[in-house]
């Protein structure tokens, strides 16, 4: 290592207070690049062992503790740079265009620009040329958040390709006069959702009001916090209460008597898991001391219609950690903790199948197919695969986002994408099955589940939250469901409740694929035939 090198991390530890020495603080004084990480490294590691031993100590144990740290914060600024580099040579490319012109190019070569972006492809591609589909990049320099930005179809990653000043109505191509009729116990709700309707149309997206884009779609989005205010201003505080009240109908009620026994048996499991030792020689036969318990259990979790939710307890005390540190992404989160868990909630054996989702959205693919529109359907993370009589349908939806990746943008857009998804679903169902069913939607942050239920009310489709409920990643973690059990019950209510009407549909020979209702269209990309201004038959 160069004196030159010892000196600038001496002169900042100089200069730096020892209680804000650390790692990213000093990558940030410097000034190093995303390309000089390596170097960077080099001269925090070489310069501490160089020091006395206390002061080197010091500075390793900061080193070690900041490591999650340090490999996030050089993804972040690679991926900055890579950003701001992007838009330089666009407004490089731009500021040699005739300034007449410049206002006609930004707005026509956008999307373009928007869609070779990523391979460096120039956005000023002439026509006439062959335009190559783009490879999927699964490199380790790639996000998961950019793996899904890349897919196109997405009507998420046409709102956040918006220019300024542009409004959701004008890029999506919807008519901002439109009347809506929904009077819930006197109450005009239409009259007011058509307000709201045309107030977001003259809005750009925001990203922390996916309910305004939603809106778009005749669907009303109430969330129990953070809400927008155009619809705060449309529908009123007090009014909302009123109306999810309402809403939240759709959920059947449970059996009281029966859900404290259910609570009473999971908070005995739940009181068994809490006593596993850390130690891994010592916890193996706590482990098994515990699954004999739950064997003697197991007629009454029968009886109780926990079967499945015991199952759950007996896998999780096979094959989680007692203690799991958060330090796994989506993909992983989904197959080792979520999937067990919705699946014991969620799952119907031989109707409903809890699927990791390898495919666009049959139900967007049929919408777009039936209004004859461009673009591929985006796919779910989750789905509940219906199938009864060779007849398939999408009953509930799930999104994810990674607990490493505290994405709000992500996180909002997947709210967005999940009221497509679930109008979608609703729509084709009650086509051929001529069956109006709630559709459960849930998207989870972390290890945090936020669910809604969506239903339709004459013209318009509210998306009501219903609560939240947390996902076990261990063992120690496993109390949680005791104490979170009514919720998990309900979601089951839920999805029982439409998979029941819609085998009763099919056995009782009501399914006919080529029934078409009337639908206000569900939004979708720009590039679509039909552009979304009227009414269509869906």
């Amino acid at each position: 290592m160069t004196s030159k090198s010892d000196n600038k991390l001496t002169e900042y530890l100089l200069a730096t207070p020892e209680a804000d020495q650390d790692p990213i603080h000093f990558f940030k004084w410097a000034a190093y690049t995303s390309r000089r990480a390596g170097h960077a490294s080099a001269v925090w590691k070489v310069t501490a062992s160089s020091l006395a031993d206390e002061k080197g100590i010091a500075l390793h144990a900061k080193w070690t503790d900041s490591k999650d740290r340090r490999r996030q914060y050089w993804e972040d600024l690679r991926k900055k740079e890579e950003a701001d580099k992007k838009m330089e040579d666009w407004c490089e490319k731009l500021g040699e265009i005739n300034d007449v012109e410049k206002g006609a190019v930004a707005g026509f070569q956008h999307n373009r620009f928007m869609n070779f972006m990523d391979d460096k492809s120039s956005p000023f591609v002439d026509s006439t040329e062959p335009r190559r589909k783009r490879a999927r990049d699964f490199s380790s320099e790639r996000s998961e958040s950019s793996w899904t930005s890349i897919n196109s179809g997405d009507v998420v990653n046409t709102l956040q390709e918006m220019l300024p000043g542009q409004k959701m109505g004008q890029v999506l191509r919807i008519k901002k006069e439109h009347p809506f009729s929904c009077v819930v116990e006197g109450i005009d709700v239409g009259e007011l959702f058509t307000q709201y309707f045309e107030r977001c149309c003259l809005e750009s997206y925001k990203h922390s009001y996916p309910e305004d884009a939603l809106a778009l779609s005749a669907v009303l989005l109430i969330k129990n916090d953070s809400r927008s205010p155009r619809l705060l201003n449309a529908f009123k505080g007090q009014l909302l209460t009123t109306l999810v009240q309402k809403f939240k109908s759709v959920v059947p009620s449970s059996d009281a008597s029966l859900q404290i026994k259910q609570q009473a048996l999971v908070l005995k499991w739940s009181g068994w898991v809490n006593v596993v030792p850390g130690d891994r020689t010592e916890n193996k036969p706590k482990r098994m001391e515990i699954l004999g318990l739950l064997q003697n259990d197991w007629k009454e979790a029968v009886d109780l219609d926990l079967a499945e939710i015991h199952t759950f307890f007996v896998s999780s005390i096979q094959g989680l950690f007692t203690k799991q540190p958060q330090d796994f992404q989506e993909a992983d989160g989904i197959a080792s903790f979520v999937r067990n868990l919705l699946a014991a909630f969620l799952q119907e054996v031989d109707l409903v199948r809890f699927s990791c989702a390898d495919k666009g959205s049959d139900a967007s693919r049929y919408n777009k197919t039936i209004n004859k529109l461009q673009g591929h359907p985006k796919q779910p993370d989750m789905v509940g695969a219906f199938s009864h009589q060779d007849v398939k349908f999408e009953t509930y939806f799930g999104e994810a986002t990674s607990i490493m990746a505290q994405n709000a943008a992500k996180y909002d857009g997947d709210t967005l994408r999940l009221g497509v998804f679930g109008k979608n679903s609703h729509d084709m169902i009650e086509n051929i099955a001529d069956q109006r069913v709630p559709i459960l939607l849930y998207n989870i942050d972390g290890m945090t589940l936020r669910a809604f239920v969506l239903d339709r009310m004459q013209d318009v489709y509210p998306m009501v939250e219903i609560g939240t409920g947390r996902i076990p990643s261990s063992v120690n973690e496993l109390a949680f469901l005791s104490q979170d059990l009514p919720f998990w019950l309900q979601l089951r209510r839920i999805v029982r409740k439409t998979s029941k009407a819609v085998e009763d549909a099919v056995d009782a020979g009501m399914i006919d694929h080529q029934r078409r209702k009337e639908f206000f269209p569900t939004i979708t990309t720009p590039s679509a035939k039909g552009a979304l201004c009227a009414v269509s038959k869906a």
